[in-house]
């Protein structure tokens, strides 16, 4: 359940900026080097949704 949950924020997170630049595109306003940061958070979650993976797999292994 605590997994669950975590893997909801960071997909909240993703989608909370991809959300930002969107609006900001929109708007036609230049998010100039906020548009970089954006991306590695966006990376970030992306690596930490599959080290949330490996651990549920392994952790899936030794319960069987």
């Amino acid at each position: 359940m605590k997994l669950e949950s975590f893997v909801a924020e960071e997909y909240l997170t993703a989608l909370h900026v991809k959300l930002v630049e969107l609006m900001a595109d929109d708007a036609k306003i230049n998010l100039g080097h906020f548009k970089a940061v954006f991306e590695w958070i966006i990376e970030d979650e992306r690596r930490h949704k599959q080290i949330l993976k490996i651990i549920e797999d392994l952790l899936t292994k030794r319960v069987n």
